[in-house]
């Protein structure tokens, strides 16, 4: 994992699933059983409070699965939940009542919102790192970040090994922090910079920050 912060936010490395399980209608659902299955976390269990709410704080990055489960209510299940580096999900599950099984199901939690963090976060996955038709370098990464510029163009590759200037959303290069699994890299004396050449073939995902 990759990351680098062009911001002054503190990285943090957990994710956090929380959300309110509700009726049709917006009634509060308390004591459901919610069970968390992780591919990296493994299992974990909390109940709703009477105000329907539940959290699932400092989870590291991976694919999870959420259960809710209660007497008298159709078992809910999400599954394939993505979760990134320092990455919120706020859901509102419904559940009605009826009998356990079959569960509904849904997939993936798309529509689920961060509203814990305020920063714009975006996440290129190792599929979309071997997929994209880009140089294979950071700085071209950076260039796919929505309001960022860049001072050169890297066709084919042949800026590579070259550090691009950037700016963008009031963000200048040389306030980039870098990090590697958490780690702060950023150069010790060139303000800004990555202290060596990063191949992002070698990254299961990145991540840009901007605060």
């Amino acid at each position: 994992m990759m990351m680098l912060s062009a911001s002054v936010f503190a990285q943090k490395e957990n994710a956090g699933i929380y959300g309110t399980v509700k009726q049709s209608g917006s009634t509060a659902i308390s004591e459901v059983t919610v069970t968390l299955t992780g591919d990296i976390a493994g299992e974990k269990s909390t109940s709703t409070t009477t105000a329907g709410n539940f959290k699932f704080p400092d989870l590291p990055p991976g694919t999870y699965q959420l259960k809710f489960e209660k007497q008298g209510f159709k078992t809910v299940i999400y599954k394939d939940i993505r979760m990134f580096v320092g990455q919120n999900k706020t859901l509102q599950v419904e559940m009605e009542n009826g009998p356990t099984d079959p569960p509904l199901i849904a997939d993936g939690a798309s529509g689920a919102v961060d509203v814990r963090r305020p920063a714009k976060v975006v996440n290129i996955t190792r599929e979309m790192l071997q997929s994209l038709p880009t140089a294979r370098n950071p700085w071209t990464i950076i260039n796919l970040v929505p309001g960022m510029l860049l001072d050169r163009e890297d066709v084919g590759g042949s800026e590579s090994g070259m550090q691009s200037a950037f700016y963008g959303l009031g963000v200048r290069g040389n306030d980039t922090t870098w990090y590697i699994d958490g780690v702060n890299i950023t150069h010790p004396e060139t303000i800004g910079t990555a202290p060596v050449y990063l191949d992002t073939n070698n990254f299961e995902e990145i991540q840009v920050t901007l605060g």
